[in-house]
């Protein structure tokens, strides 16, 4: 029998460059001045990092709602040494960026599993995915008492500090548990609450295919049941099942695509960041129409050009 030691220590190598990499390029960025925003970012909260919620300032709730077939996907309670970096791939693969919520006391926490999660979070900051906060230690946080609700939020803003330079401005609350009481600490802070409108079920469901096929027919039921046509998308970067079923995933919605084509159907669009779900009452501007309207036509033409080499 072959000794799989080479193939261990070639993938392990792997990670630690991809690791080194983005640790080096955010260092980099850090010392040219990151704290400066993004255009747009940073009202009312001054000069940050990208990608850490500023434009949501003074605070919101999302639920990710909306009659438009936009998708957002986010991933939950990583980063995790195994599977992290292998859904940062696939998502560069597919051209996708995402949002991920990531658990803080992995940040404290000194065993092997989570060994390199500091570095891990630089990564996907790096590779250009907008950043959460998940809590520290992924309790239900309805009945927490108010002292409770501050130490978890306290002690998140100083580990992502720590990491990031500056404290994320997203927060999702484990299982989705929230309360009056924190609501109202996070619009003081000026965070924004993240939830979702769109569950995988990769939770309960351990099979990549099924999943898979689960998510594919639950966009159309939803859209025909509740009118949504899309909104934001529960996941867990933490499940081997889920990494694999990603592709998959977002495959079977641009073949979906190909089909709607020949229609006058809104095509499914997979958005970048969540600032496209952030206000159900924007969708009625005219200005937010056009911006759909330019989406949907550039959209069209790059799926008609993807579809056409299909099926050659």
């Amino acid at each position: 029998m072959m000794c799989p030691c080479g193939a261990i220590v070639g993938r392990m190598l792997r990670i630690w460059v991809q690791v080194a990499r983005g640790a080096l390029a955010l260092l980099t960025l850090l010392w040219c001045g990151l704290g400066a925003a993004h255009a747009g970012e940073g009202v009312g909260v001054g000069a940050l990092p990208l990608g850490l919620g500023s434009s949501f300032a003074p605070g919101r709730i999302l639920h990710g709602v909306t009659a438009h077939r936009l998708i957002h996907f986010t991933f939950d309670d990583g980063p995790d040494a195994k599977t992290t970096p292998q859904l940062l791939d696939e998502l560069d693969a597919a051209g996708v960026k995402a949002t991920f919520f990531f658990s803080a006391s992995r940040f404290r926490d000194h065993s092997q599993r989570n060994a390199h999660a500091r570095e891990l979070a630089l990564l996907v900051r790096q590779r250009g995915h907008g950043i959460g906060s998940h809590s520290v230690d992924h309790k239900r946080m309805r009945n927490m008492t108010p002292a409770q609700l501050h130490e978890q939020l306290d002690a998140s803003d100083r580990l992502f500090t720590e990491i990031f330079g500056a404290r994320t401005y997203l927060f999702r609350p484990p299982w989705g548990s929230h309360s009056a009481e924190l609501d109202r600490m996070l619009s003081e802070r000026a965070d924004t609450m993240v939830l979702w409108n769109i569950g995988s079920d990769d939770w309960v469901i351990d099979n990549a295919q099924k999943l898979t096929t689960t998510f594919l027919r639950a966009l159309p039921y939803l859209e025909r049941t509740r009118g949504w046509g899309g909104g934001i998308v529960l996941m867990h970067d933490t499940h081997p099942w889920t990494v694999e079923a990603f592709p998959q995933i977002v495959a079977g919605l641009r073949a979906r695509n190909c089909e709607l084509l020949g229609t006058s159907e809104e095509l499914y669009d997979i958005v970048d960041d969540l600032s496209w779900l952030a206000a159900a009452d924007a969708d009625a501007t005219p200005a937010r129409a056009q911006q759909l309207a330019d989406r949907q036509a550039k959209l069209r033409e790059q799926t008609r050009a993807r579809c056409a080499n299909a099926s050659q």
